[in-house]
This record gives structure tokens, C-alpha cells and sequence, in this order.
């Protein structure tokens, strides 16, 4: 919601402290967001090997997104 700006107005720090929050509670979806920001810069330093990390541990959990930018960006 933050991330994207849907009936709030765009908070990527905001949107990382709860993708940070629902983490630690071991929230899939939240993992892969947090790569995401990484990724492509939303926030945060662009930084492709964070992105990857959280990417592999999302995938690890079961999540199919990750496991596409894994392959997407060459993993």
C-alpha cells in the first residue's frame, strides 16, 4: 500500500518498516517485497545482491515470484 502508493500517498520508508516488521514474523510475500525495493532502488541504495538474498529466501518459503526473478535476473 505505501510501496505503491494505494489510498495513501508513496512512504517506501514507511512501506520497508512494515515489509520489515511482517519479516520478522515470517511473512513470505513481505521478504520478497523487501527484494524488491532493493532491486530497483525504491528507498533504498539499488542493490542487486540484497535483492537476491531476501529473492532466495523468499524462495525458499515457497514463493513463485521469487523464484522468477531468481531466473529473471540470472540465478
Amino acid at each position: 500500500m505505501h510501496r505503491q502508493g494505494l489510498g495513501v500517498q508513496t512512504d517506501y520508508a514507511e512501506a520497508m518498516r512494515l515489509y520489515n516488521k511482517a519479516r520478522l514474523q515470517g511473512n513470505v510475500i513481505a521478504i520478497f517485497n523487501i527484494g524488491y525495493m532493493h532491486e530497483m532502488g525504491y528507498g533504498v541504495p539499488k542493490d542487486v545482491n540484497l535483492a537476491v538474498r531476501h529473492y532466495r529466501d523468499a524462495a525458499a518459503k515457497g514463493s513463485v515470484d521469487a523464484q522468477k526473478r531468481l531466473k529473471d535476473l540470472g540465478y
